[in-house]
């Protein structure tokens, strides 16, 4: 077998679905919809620029964020846009088929349909 041939035992790099990295302003719209709450179990996190873009976190040590006009530390915990039919399972990044989900939720469901 070449080395560099799998990305895992379970998938080939032939199989590997292609991802693109859902657009700043499409994220921004699924955020505004969903209100800063995760969708699976109406967590509410705090909206904040983070690396340039718009952001939902949890921030457990209480830091005012809202002061900042971009926050970059690591000592929060981003929500995720998740997709509701995942993308190995031909789900798109559309409006439609992305919710924001809380970092515990998003993992938990790993790729099985919201």
């Amino acid at each position: 077998m070449a080395r560099g041939r799998f990305v895992s035992k379970a998938i080939s790099l032939d199989e590997k679905v292609e991802r693109h990295s859902i657009p700043v302003a499409l994220a921004r719209e699924v955020i505004e919809r969903d209100d800063c709450t995760c969708q699976y179990c109406g967590k509410r996190g705090e909206f904040i620029n983070r690396y340039g873009k718009p952001t939902v976190v949890e921030n457990p040590k209480g830091i005012d964020l809202q002061s900042k006009e971009f926050y970059n530390g690591l000592d929060v915990i981003p929500f995720q846009i998740d997709h509701v039919v995942p993308i190995s399972e031909g789900g798109q990044n559309t409006k439609e088929n992305l919710i924001l989900s809380c970092r515990h939720c998003n993992l938990s469901k790993g790729a099985r349909h919201g």
